[in-house]
């Protein structure tokens, strides 16, 4: 059985759900009473998103093992993605009562208690959990994010900047950093933060989508452009990349160009009033120059 145990517990750890599952079932069907195959069965069918079996797995391995933490936690994480947060508190706060000083079970209390729009609980959740183990960069990533719904934005950035000290990789906390930059007009900041998205991450549009508007904030209109394009290269119909590419080419005084932006957006949303209004002031502009000023 343990040799079961541990082909389950090695695909756990690459991701590998549907084969975990296989090996826990193998491990039950030799001993239907361990507590680690339920609760290795349960992390493989949440992996699977298979939430209610993962809570009926997750619950005999609690009645096997009250004591079990791991399978609290993982209750508590199926639970919440199953769309019952409160009975999820309850599970993180057994975890809690048997180990507080799981900062799994905190970090995942918080994660909860953000979803229900308890920021500050949720801030204090990942206080305790960064505060068990200083290096936990997704706990420091999560507290800027509440910091950041709570419009505390100099106490985000902050958040982040310990998130990317400990994981200089981690794009999703450049890429937050750069939207409470935004948030506080520091677009020169922020258009370094979401540069360092794009080069991190160079598939992901919204990177090179809020490093193109940064750059346009900074009138920087032919690098927009080519960060607008690299958006479109990866969602051809983002209708604000097209939008945001037209205003840019406007500014340039490339009209015929924004127009064909403008009517680009209105082909993915003919219902898009300013893209209308712009592309209307362009074209008479084309007709006839004079002074134009475009929303």
């Amino acid at each position: 059985m343990n040799q079961w145990l541990k082909q389950g517990d090695s695909f756990l750890d690459k991701n590998n759900y549907a084969q975990a599952l296989k090996a826990y079932e193998q491990a039950i069907g030799i001993n239907s009473n361990s507590p680690g195959a339920w609760g290795g069965r349960g992390e493989a069918l949440y992996g699977l998103k298979q939430y209610k079996e993962a809570i009926a797995s997750f619950q005999r391995a609690i009645d096997l093992n009250p004591k079990l933490i791991a399978a609290w936690v993982g209750l508590g994480n199926a639970l919440d993605d199953a769309g019952k947060p409160e009975q999820a508190l309850g599970a993180y706060e057994q975890a809690l009562r048997l180990n507080p000083n799981s900062a799994t079970a905190w970090f995942n209390q918080g994660i909860t208690l953000g979803r229900l729009k308890r920021h500050e609980e949720a801030i204090a959740s990942y206080d305790k959990a960064v505060g068990i183990n200083p290096e936990y960069d997704s706990a420091w990533l999560n507290r800027g994010n509440d910091l950041t719904d709570l419009k505390r934005y100099e106490d985000a950035i902050s958040s982040y900047n310990r998130a990317i000290s400990i994981n200089p990789n981690k794009d999703s906390a450049w890429l937050n950093r750069g939207l409470a930059l935004e948030r506080l007009k520091r677009y020169e900041e922020a258009y370094s933060s979401f540069d360092k998205v794009a080069q991190l991450n160079p598939n992901r549009a919204i990177g090179w989508f809020k490093r193109g508007n940064a750059l346009l904030r900074m009138q920087r209109y032919q690098e927009a452009i080519a960060s607008y394009d690299r958006t479109l290269r990866i969602e051809p119909k983002s209708e604000a990349a097209w939008f945001n590419r037209g205003l840019a080419l406007a500014n340039l005084k490339q009209y015929q160009e924004a127009i064909n932006a403008f009517d680009e957006a209105l082909k993915i949303n003919p219902n898009n009033a300013q893209a209308q209004q712009n592309r209307d002031l362009l074209e008479k502009q084309v007709r006839q120059p004079a002074a134009t000023e475009l929303v």
